[in-house]
């Protein structure tokens, strides 16, 4: 599943994992890129592995659950 979309599973990974000002080179397996439908608006062909270059700039850290209103929580899903 995406967070976001056209952002392969891979990358949401990386990211978590990164720190501020880290730049990184992915190469993700089809399964963690595009999988079986590839993305055809940017010819990126089914079952493709994909490679990234990433930096990540700056980020802003969540709330842990248990700070959210009910509203907040419900956003989240």
């Amino acid at each position: 599943m995406y967070l976001f979309q056209n952002v392969p599973a891979g990358i949401e990974i990386a990211l978590e994992k990164m720190k501020k000002k880290e730049k990184a080179e992915l190469t993700l397996a089809s399964k963690y890129a595009f999988g079986q439908t590839g993305w055809p608006e940017r010819n990126v062909p089914p079952d493709s592995t994909v490679v990234y270059d990433l930096t990540l700039h700056d980020f802003e850290r969540a709330k842990e659950t248990w700070l959210l209103e009910a509203e907040e929580k419900v956003m989240q899903v």
